[in-house]
Parts: C-alpha cells; sequence; structure tokens
C-alpha cells in the first residue's frame, strides 16, 4: 500500500507534467518522458534521489537531447542498427539538470505528508515552461546540435558525432587532440573510431 508521499509524488508527476507534456506529443515511460523529432528527440527523466524514502521523496529533472546516428555509433555495443523506441536521458549526446539550465547546484523538489502538491505542480511547471522547453527549441536539428556552445558530454562522444555526420575534418582534428592525451588503455578504442571514419592515424 502506498504511503500519502508516494501518492503526492504519484499526482504530482501525474498532474505536473503529462498535461504539459502530451500535446507536445512526448510520451510517456515510467518516469520517463520522449519525444522523436525528424533528426533528434528529446527526453525528461525525473530522477528521485537515492537518499529519499516512502514518506520523504527528493527528485529533480534530468532533460537530454537523443541524436539517433550518434547512438548508433557510440552505443550500438551489438550493432543491431536499431535505435531504441524509447531512448534514455544517459544515452543523449547533450546532458542537463534542472539545477544547470536554473544555474543552481541545490535544486531538489521534496515530497513528504505535509507538501502542497497544488504548489509543487505550480513548480515543476513553471521550470518546464520557462527552462525545459525553451533549451529544447535551441535543439531541433543535427545542425543546432553541431553549432552547440553547449558541450557534449565525452571527447570520444564528439569524435563519433563528427565522424558519424561526415564532419571529416572537425572529426580528424578532434582525434589529432585526443591522441596527445588519449589514456594508453583507451588509445586502441579511439584509433578503432579513426579507422571507421578514415581519418588519417
Amino acid at each position: 500500500m502506498k504511503t500519502a508521499t508516494q501518492i503526492k509524488f504519484d499526482t504530482i508527476v501525474k498532474e505536473g507534467f503529462t498535461p504539459l507534456l502530451k500535446p507536445l506529443s512526448f510520451k510517456k515511460k515510467a518516469l520517463n518522458y520522449y519525444r522523436r523529432l525528424a533528426e533528434v528527440g528529446h527526453i525528461i527523466n525525473i530522477q528521485k534521489s537515492s537518499y529519499g524514502d516512502r514518506d520523504n521523496i527528493r527528485f529533480r529533472i534530468n532533460i537530454g537531447i537523443f541524436e539517433p546516428k550518434f547512438w548508433l555509433g557510440y552505443y550500438d555495443f551489438k550493432h543491431t542498427g536499431q535505435v531504441p523506441d524509447y531512448p534514455t536521458e544517459p544515452v543523449c549526446i547533450i546532458r542537463k539538470t534542472i539545477n544547470k539550465l536554473r544555474g543552481r547546484n541545490d535544486l531538489w523538489y521534496e515530497v513528504d505528508e505535509n507538501t502542497d502538491e497544488q504548489e509543487l505542480i505550480k513548480r515543476v511547471q513553471e521550470d518546464i515552461q520557462q527552462y525545459i522547453l525553451p533549451f529544447f527549441n535551441q535543439y531541433n536539428s543535427v545542425e543546432k546540435i553541431f553549432y552547440s556552445t553547449d558541450s557534449i558530454f565525452s571527447p570520444f562522444g564528439v569524435l563519433v558525432f563528427y565522424g558519424e555526420h561526415g564532419y571529416i575534418e572537425k572529426a580528424q582534428a578532434v582525434y589529432n587532440e585526443l591522441l596527445q592525451r588519449v589514456n594508453p588503455l583507451a588509445e586502441r578504442t579511439l584509433k578503432g573510431y579513426a579507422k571507421k571514419y578514415g581519418l588519417n592515424i
């Protein structure tokens, strides 16, 4: 049987996120919302803190820009050639938290039996509308990732992104830079990417 806190949390998700995101073509699976566009995808993840319990739930919002070619080049370890129907935030090419978007390091939404869930729903919706959706609007195509000022989380990921999209001069420049400081244990992987994209090793 669910506690009062768990019921409040479920209400916050159901009334705070879904009514805003469903009309924008986001589909929900567990605590993730995903919207697939022509070239990229947008992901919102509701992350519960591991320090919470049934009577005290803390959560934050993680968001990501999913890029299919990048995923196939970087995460398709079994070489299926099939992009996941519901990708998750950790495999996104660009990842952010609501904390970063708001410029705060301590932003966790907190729910307990005394929480006014309607007030918290209002806060969540304001953050979605004022910070998250405008961020997504900046990234609705591959070209906008190419010109991004937000960093791709992994240096190897940058190389893969350029390689998969045929930006060979860019890929070569990244490879040359990485080669100067790569961990010896990762050098074989780096050279494997270089070979795949036809770079000068």
